[in-house]
């Protein structure tokens, strides 16, 4: 990125891919409930080519879903080789970089020592890394699941004594109507009989 005119570190980076996932999930989220189509946010259509078939956004509501927090402590740098002697200067100067497009925000690269190398990192740091992301988003979903079961647990016992509040009510309903119509028809045989009597 800092070749592309970009001064951030991983921490700024971390924390705007997380800000426009919460935008997106609840662009998602707003369009799905309330059945809105037209989405004004411009990077919306991108996110949902990266993001609309992973799931992100559609969870059913009440659905514990845990982000991680904090990316995992990166692992140390090895010790930078030393610099190789300087080469002697070349005798015709180097065309200028092309500047950065205006929809760019290039900004100065911080100083650094010159004996720093940017490095990418293996495919296996990668992995690692995507590994401990998920770890950690397990961990704060059960973190969040324990906070929420004990509500859980008092709801469904409220739940379980109004049911059983409504089947002890509907039972005398029930109970009352029998008595109501053995009356009646205890009634019925009355009139039948005095009226074949006569």
């Amino acid at each position: 990125m800092e070749r592309q005119g970009y001064a951030m570190n991983p921490e700024e980076v971390r924390k705007k891919l997380n800000n426009m996932l919460v935008t997106y999930k609840r662009i998602k989220d707003r369009a799905k409930s309330t059945g809105e189509e037209r989405v004004s946010w411009e990077y919306y259509t991108k996110m949902d080519e990266i993001f609309g078939g992973s799931g992100v956004g559609t969870a059913p509501p009440g659905t514990v879903v845990a982000t991680p927090l904090f990316a995992p402590a990166p692992a140390p740098a090895p010790a930078p080789a030393p610099a190789p002697a300087p080469a002697p200067a070349p005798a015709a100067p180097t065309p200028a970089p092309a500047a950065a497009p205006a929809a760019r925000r290039p900004s100065a690269p911080p100083a650094r020592p010159s004996t720093v190398r940017a490095t990418r990192r293996p495919a296996s740091q990668a992995s690692d890394f995507l590994e401990s992301f998920q770890h950690h988003a397990e961990r704060r979903t059960a973190a969040l699941e324990s906070m929420v079961r004990p509500d859980l647990e008092r709801w469904r016992r409220v739940k379980e004594r109004r049911r059983r509040a409504f089947e002890r009510r509907l039972l005398g309903t029930l109970t009352n109507i029998s008595t109501s119509l053995r009356q009646l028809v205890a009634g019925q045989e009355e009139i039948i009989t005095l009226l074949s009597t006569k």
